[in-house]
């Protein structure tokens, strides 16, 4: 899990629960790397995101699943 994201979900009024997203600078906090690079990342279409309206937002879930998708698994030793 990406530190510092909670993937708690919040109730709605009727229907599924709604993730709590995030924005690019708790993005890039949390990963590590600049807000420049999750905007590269964003207009490559390499990241998931959501757009509401003008602005970028990321759901926690989804970027864990990103980021487990992406990591390397050690060589072994046979």
């Amino acid at each position: 899990m990406i530190e510092g994201i909670s993937t708690q979900r919040v109730p709605a009024e009727r229907g599924p629960l709604l993730p709590n997203l995030v924005d690019i600078q708790t993005v890039a906090r949390s990963l590590g790397i600049s807000m420049r690079q999750v905007r590269r990342f964003v207009a490559e279409k390499q990241i998931p995101f959501v757009r509401v309206g003008h602005l970028i937002r990321f759901d926690p879930e989804e970027l864990n699943d990103w980021i487990d998708a992406r990591r390397a698994v050690p060589a072994t030793d046979s």
